[in-house]
């Protein structure tokens, strides 16, 4: 298991960056390409949508002239009909039995409303222009939309409407991007932070597995560290750091540091290791820093001790004669500390041997004065396991929203000891793309303890 996710790892990360790396010619080649052909159909659209407003304004004063045209001529034709059936009949009844006079007054008077109203014939003929010119817009007003919707049917048609209509959503998507990490941020260091800090503690080992004959000794920091293997044991270390070992010494690859727990022996770094047999006689071995001058190398020095939990980046190797030495794993999947941190797995080496560890400057033992002692989390190498482990928050709040310290502090309590790398860091970082694949798959990794 630990084995395929470290395969799985580098095969996601060779994957993401290939793709990525071709993904991003083909962007910009696409975009030289296609720039030119992507502003014609926005060029086409926006003069149709512009020639489109303006046939829509004149088609509305045409269809507004057209309709006060057609009242007056309504106006008068209900005036003329008015006149009309109004006429005086030539006969009567009553003496003198005629009113000739009468009807030809109201003949003259419609003859000279005709005169001086003859607007109707012209009316109506401007209403039936005004209705021509309706009908001619409104043709013209469908070619328009037409050549638009031929204009979006292309996909750079279509594309170029996407990118114009939801440009904003896209830019208030990145804003948000970039200032949703600092209010997490705030929410966790004023909210979530103060809640594990009164959490109880974490206790990998009972206080009771104290004893008398336990031995927690740690060396000076050298870059060059000579170690004598005893007789009958061994040294599995780092391929890197072996330089210098007697001449009768056994020394070959050991894929894993024990084949019956491999996924354990992954998880705490123990795999394609070099393995140096002391013999009957032992044999001095020297262990150097590798390619980084920077680091230093301690030996720390276990007598039954019961365990020591350890940052597997900083292991170099183990010195112990068969089964001196054992890994055990503690889970802590109800401790808000554990969850705080993502280390929900602790891995402990308990027995009798000699760890080698490194780092920026070295190692060294301290211990817990007058209480609790707080510690960066990135400068801690490794704790003895009877300690009481527990976060606290980092009460320097504008290093943390820098993303330039972390937010919770390791804190130990209790009478045992802890290790502390001298330069606390996580040694080699990777940037960009790489970086951010160590960043994503280290985290399932260090729930998982590895």
């Amino acid at each position: 298991m630990g084995l395929l996710f470290g395969l799985v790892r580098g095969g996601l990360r060779l994957l993401v960056t290939l793709a990525v790396a071709c993904g991003t010619y083909l962007a910009v080649q696409l975009a030289v390409e296609f720039a030119a052909d992507l502003q014609a159909p926005l060029a086409d659209v926006a003069a149709a949508r512009e020639q489109l407003v303006g046939l829509t304004t004149q088609l509305e004063e045409a269809t507004r002239q057209r309709r006060e045209l057609m009242r007056e001529s309504l106006d008068l034709k209900q005036q003329l009909l008015k006149l009309e059936t109004s006429r005086p009949p030539y006969f009567t009844d009553t003496f003198p039995y005629t009113q000739f006079g009468k009807r030809w007054q109201h003949e003259a008077k419609i003859a000279a409303f005709t005169a001086v109203n003859g607007r109707l014939a012209e009316v109506e003929r401007q209403q039936q222009a005004a209705s021509a010119q309706v009908d001619a817009l409104r043709q013209q007003l469908r070619q328009t939309q037409q050549q638009i919707d031929e204009s979006l049917a292309t996909p750079l048609g279509r594309a170029a409407v996407v990118i114009q209509t939801h440009w904003q959503i896209g830019l208030l998507i990145g804003v948000g991007v970039l200032l949703l990490p600092g209010l997490m941020r705030f929410v966790w260091y004023f909210l979530l932070a103060p809640l594990a800090t009164r959490a109880p503690p974490v206790r990998l080992l009972p206080v009771g597995d104290a004893d008398q004959q336990v031995q927690f000794t740690c060396s000076a920091a050298v870059k060059r560290l000579s170690v004598t293997i005893p007789p009958q044991a061994s040294l599995y270390a780092r391929a890197a750091c072996v330089k210098e070992y007697a001449v009768g010494a056994s020394k070959r690859t050991e894929f894993m540091w024990n084949w019956s727990a491999p996924l354990i022996s992954y998880a705490a770094g123990l795999w394609e290791l070099t393995r140096v047999d002391g013999g009957p006689g032992g044999c001095d071995v020297s262990l150097w820093s590798g390619d980084d001058a920077d680091r230093q190398l301690v030996l720390v020095d276990l007598q039954n001790h019961p365990g020591l939990v350890f940052r597997p980046r900083h292991l170099v190797g183990l010195i112990h004669q068969p089964g001196t030495l054992r890994l055990r794993r503690r889970w802590r999947l109800l401790s808000l500390h554990a969850w705080c941190t993502l280390q929900l797995r602790y891995i402990l080496l308990e027995g009798t041997g000699q760890v080698v560890l490194w780092a920026l400057g070295g190692v060294e033992a301290a211990s817990p004065v007058a209480g609790d002692r707080c510690v960066t989390q990135s400068a801690v190498a490794g704790f003895d396991g009877r300690l009481q482990y527990s976060v606290r928050r980092n009460e320097t709040f504008w290093p943390y929203l820098r993303g330039r310290e972390p937010l919770f502090d390791d804190c130990f309590a209790g009478d045992a000891s802890y290790l502390v790398a001298v330069a606390g860091g996580q040694g080699e970082r990777h940037v960009g793309l790489d970086g951010w694949l160590d960043r994503m798959l280290g985290v399932v990794g260090k729930v998982l303890g590895f």
